[in-house]
């Protein structure tokens, strides 16, 4: 409930972002709605759209985090418990943990985002295919 403005708010940027003028020329390739969407408009828009899936998830794990100061449970038990007990090893571990789960997810989907970022496959493509290919081997006469 407290990411879908962020969710929603990427959506909406990474479908907007994409250029009219692809959407006229995929039209004028014969496209119906549906291939423009699939085709054009989602490929355009998913490395915003994950941006926010991203930037959703590490909200998510802090607001889990905090949760267990209200008695929710969830990831800041540990944290909390060492802060009531006033035991630094608790505290710390309960540090790291969030921090670690934090920090692998967000350069999970940062990952994500990367790969599915247009600009970087055409790169990739061009690199891939600009890469010398191996010679066969030279047979003696």
């Amino acid at each position: 409930v407290y990411t879908q403005i962020i969710l929603v708010r990427n959506i909406v940027a990474g479908l907007q972002g994409v250029s009219p003028i692809l959407l006229d020329a995929a039209k004028g390739a014969g496209m119906n709605s549906w291939q423009r969407w699939r085709q054009v408009q989602l490929p355009l828009a998913l490395p915003v759209i994950l941006a926010g899936v991203r930037l959703a998830t590490v909200v998510a794990i802090a607001i889990a985090t905090i949760g267990a100061k209200f008695g929710a449970g969830g990831l800041g038990t540990l944290l909390f418990d060492g802060i009531a007990q006033n035991r630094y090893d608790k505290i710390v571990a309960g540090s790291i943990v969030v921090a670690l789960l934090a920090l692998a997810l967000n350069y999970g989907f940062l990952a994500l985002e990367d790969y599915f970022d247009t600009k970087k496959r055409i790169q990739r493509q061009a690199k891939r295919q600009a890469a010398p290919q191996p010679m066969g081997q030279i047979q003696p006469a």
